[in-house]
């Protein structure tokens, strides 16, 4: 159920954020070397997620909005720069979510939507 819900709040602010960037190889951000101890949001409409990478491996998220049960859960990641695997559950057929890091934004990729988040 609440990874149902998690695909809901993720739909619900895409469908809010329209994010369009650009900039030139000259100015190509820089990509970290860890994730961890770093958070990354975006709020939108009174809809707001929050990704904290805690460790290494483990990452906390939280989505909040109008219409939406507070969602909180932990779960495992993997980042080889610039390249993020979130786990939503345990085991070898867990389901992911894709996204890269690029400077001070993380974009994931959910069912075929990109929801860009910035670094708090």
């Amino acid at each position: 159920m609440k990874k149902k819900l998690f695909y809901l709040a993720v739909a619900a602010l895409l469908a809010m954020n329209v994010a369009l960037t650009s900039c030139s190889k000259d100015d190509e951000p820089a990509v970290p070397d860890s994730l961890s101890g770093t958070v990354w949001g975006i709020s939108s409409g009174g809809n707001s997620l929050t990704l904290s990478f805690v460790t290494e491996i483990l990452y906390e998220m939280s989505a909040s909005g109008p219409g939406l049960d507070e969602l909180s859960g932990m779960g495992f990641y993997t980042y080889s720069k610039p390249n993020l695997i979130l786990k939503l559950s345990i085991g070898d057929d867990a389901e992911e979510i894709h996204g890269t890091v690029k400077g001070n934004k993380l974009t994931l990729i959910v069912e075929d939507f990109e929801l860009v988040l910035t670094k708090k």
